[in-house]
């Protein structure tokens, strides 16, 4: 039989075009084009960077990007210099914690077991070779809500749109949403809700813990992933009940009413965020 030139040429240019985002990696992290790949890498964010045009830049899909940087506000209005942590091919970045197994992992993450192994940074030839702190790249892993949360907790197979629920028992509203703020969005993005240290807080809707962490503004803040773009934030708490990965039903205590941060009193701050633009959650409470 004949091979025609066009039979030829089919396969060499997919192979090309599916290198092409790899040699992208390469390129930025100036590693040699048959250099193995590292299980993430660091990315500084550009001018005019959004997380689409990043994901595009390095062959990743969007959902990439944003599962391994629960930090991004915004996915169209990123901040530059602002770090985010990428996997060179799709995939989700976990460090293994207690009680974790490999097969779990895969279940609840949605991830392809055999290319995780064949992954040369992962450093792994069998299901058994992983070890708390070590960090894997869970290859073609998300972290939506249909993917299943953490590998030790079961979450719902099915999606729907969250019915949200008071967070938690409050005096009175001490900042309504929408008053004027020197932030990014330039007003108050959420409620605040007085009622004293120690109160009990509760997840508003089931979902994965995305932010479990402490800066200088939020003080101890909790953030929720519902799925479907519909998120949740709990700021200023005086602790933390939770860690990022796990999955939490509604009404599951996640933490508790404090004063930490930029605060001035005792106070639950609350946000409902939907599609990356935070919303007046009192409509949306029920």
């Amino acid at each position: 039989t004949t091979t025609s030139t066009t039979d030829v040429a089919a396969p060499a240019a997919a192979a090309a075009e599916a290198a092409a985002p790899l040699t992208a990696v390469h390129a930025y992290l100036n590693l040699p084009a048959d250099a193995a790949l590292p299980v993430s890498f660091s990315y500084e964010v550009q001018p005019g960077d959004t997380a689409t045009s990043i994901a595009t830049h390095f062959g990743l899909d969007e959902a990439t990007v944003r599962f391994n940087n629960w930090d991004i506000y915004d996915p169209n209005h990123l901040t530059v210099g602002q770090t985010l942590l990428l996997p060179p091919v799709d995939g989700l970045i976990y460090t293994i914690r207690s009680g974790d197994s490999l097969s779990a992992l895969m279940d609840n993450f949605l991830a392809d077991e055999a290319a995780t192994l064949a992954y040369a940074a992962n450093g792994m030839v069998s299901a058994d070779q992983i070890y708390v702190g070590q960090t894997l790249l869970l290859v073609d892993g998300s972290a939506s809500i249909a993917g299943g949360g953490s590998a030790n907790v079961a979450s719902p197979e099915v999606w729907s749109e969250p019915v949200f629920g008071w967070p938690v028992r409050f005096d009175r509203i001490s900042d309504p949403f929408g008053t004027p703020r020197a932030n990014s969005f330039g007003f108050h993005t959420g409620v605040d809700l007085v009622a004293p240290v120690g109160e009990l807080v509760g997840a508003t809707e089931g979902g994965i813990i995305s932010v479990a962490t402490s800066d200088g503004s939020y003080g101890k803040w909790v953030e929720i992933d519902h799925g479907g773009g519909y998120r949740s934030r709990y700021a200023h708490l005086n602790l933390i009940n939770v860690r990022e990965g796990q999955w939490v039903n509604k009404g599951d205590y996640v933490g508790t009413v404090g004063n930490t941060g930029y605060s001035t009193g005792a106070h639950l701050h609350f946000e409902i965020i939907v599609d990356g633009r935070p919303v007046n959650p009192l409509p949306w409470l029920q």
